[in-house]
């Protein structure tokens, strides 16, 4: 007897997502972040990071990717001690995953958009994995952020015809470090000649350091708001 064939099926069900803010949402808000954490990290740690630029009127949120799992050693039963990080997507089903994130970072954008004054500015920034997340984001959603903050990640502005559009009329920092072995400075100086080829506002900033945020270079991008 000829074994059955697999199909694949599809349908859209509803889930939970989390954020974590510092600040609260209110009229007196004119300055709203998004900030996009990276590969194995959760929101809360990674708003951490943004601590020294918190100030009154400004709103900073972090979103949490939507796939979460045990960070440990291959084979080895996990515990309530086992660190867990998450994901914004894998290879695995990827155009749906995209268009997940996409749909998750424009509705909750746009919630908190109705709880804060309307003249409010939008910073869109992205760590690591978090870069092309929020690159394909922008450019998928028309968005036109006050500016984007790309820091030591690869850049995605594809849309789902195969084309790249960056925002136009957007500053875009690029940030490396000069110790990152995952994103090296030459290959931020290579997107930054790509990102300036095809139009784009670019800048590229540099600090003395690994594949982390740099509070110092940070402070200096929020004043710059």
């Amino acid at each position: 007897m000829t074994a059955p064939a697999t199909h694949e099926h599809r349908f859209i069900t509803r889930r939970s997502a989390r954020y974590f803010t510092l600040g609260e949402p209110g009229a007196g808000v004119r300055d709203l972040w998004i900030a996009c954490h990276g590969y194995g990290q959760l929101a809360a740690d990674f708003l951490a990071a943004f601590e020294g630029i918190a100030a009154p009127g400004r709103l900073i949120a972090a979103p949490e990717g939507l796939s979460r799992f045990y960070i440990g050693e291959a084979g080895k039963r996990h515990g309530k001690e086992t660190p867990i990080g998450a994901s914004w997507m894998t290879r695995a089903d990827r155009l749906a995953e995209i268009e997940d994130y996409v749909a998750y970072l424009e509705s909750l954008t746009a919630e908190l958009e109705a709880r804060i004054a309307p003249e409010a500015t939008l910073t869109v920034l992205g760590f690591s994995q978090g870069v092309s997340t929020v690159s394909r984001w922008i450019a998928r959603s028309g968005r036109t952020p006050a500016r984007m903050i790309l820091w030591a990640g690869e850049t995605a502005f594809d849309m789902p015809d195969g084309s790249r559009r960056p925002p136009l009329g957007v500053p875009v920092h690029l940030v490396g470090g000069s110790r990152d072995r995952l994103i090296t400075l030459d290959m931020m100086e290579k997107q930054h000649q790509r990102l300036v080829h095809d139009g784009a506002d670019a800048s590229l900033h540099r600090f003395d350091g690994a594949h982390r945020m740099d509070r110092a270079l940070l402070d200096d991008l929020a004043a710059r708001a």
